[in-house]
């Protein structure tokens, strides 16, 4: 007699599960096209362009922070973030790898998904449609200049709730409010930064999220920096 088959187990759905992201460095690896486009404003003013190295090291949040250490006037910071975004959405970047999987399996599961990001709402209106994923998002916070203040305003009963990104500014953000703080290889800052900030782990395939979130119910991921 032929045995039926097992049956398919359906995820159980997460409650109150809440999993947000940075967008550049993070769902999109695009270090060398805003490495270009801050070379641009800053080319513009008659400043040094950055070395990969230098970005590596001097790139950090909120922007208006950096564009005063790299020797941009106060005054116009404001001008310099939307010549920035501008140059950025000018030019292509690609999807993490994992993306349209990580983000769906996260989301069979029952997890709520967002994003906040210091970007502007063009670069990522315009990288979506360039990548052409779905996009399983129940909120998208752009331009936002003290994530901090945003992910607090975002976790609302959330029994969980994680930040994933790229930079110190990320790492600290996450800590400061709660959130179990996830870095992401090849981003905007170097893995060394990120774990010595206090990422919780490290991923650079969006896929690795299900096993860091899922088995540790209890809120924290296990096994330190997964790299």
């Amino acid at each position: 007699m032929t045995e039926p088959p097992a049956p398919v187990p359906t995820p159980v759905p997460a409650a109150g599960l809440l999993v947000l992201f940075d967008w550049n460095g993070t769902l999109v690896l695009d270090t060398a096209r805003a490495r270009d486009a801050l070379n641009d404003v800053l080319r513009a003013r008659g400043l040094a362009a950055l070395s990969p190295g230098d970005f590596a090291v001097r790139f950090r949040l909120p922007m208006a922070e950096m564009f005063a250490a790299l020797g941009v006037r106060r005054s116009e910071a404001a001008d310099a973030e939307s010549e920035w975004n501008a140059a950025v959405a000018r030019r292509v970047a690609r999807p993490r790898d994992g993306l349209v999987e990580g983000l769906g399996q996260l989301a069979s599961r029952g997890a709520t998904l967002g994003i906040v990001s210091a970007a502007a709402a063009q670069v990522i209106e315009t990288d979506l449609l360039r990548i052409g994923v779905p996009t399983p998002f129940a909120t998208i916070d752009t331009a936002v200049p003290d994530k901090a203040r945003a992910l607090r305003a975002r976790r609302g009963t959330a029994q969980r709730a994680y930040y994933v990104g790229d930079t110190v500014h990320d790492i600290h953000s996450a800590l400061a409010t709660g959130y179990v703080p996830i870095g992401v290889a090849d981003g905007y800052t170097g893995v060394s930064r990120l774990v010595a900030a206090g990422a919780t782990a490290i991923v650079g395939d969006l896929r690795e999220l299900i096993g860091l979130i899922f088995r540790d119910p209890g809120g924290a991921a296990e096994g330190g920096a997964a790299r």
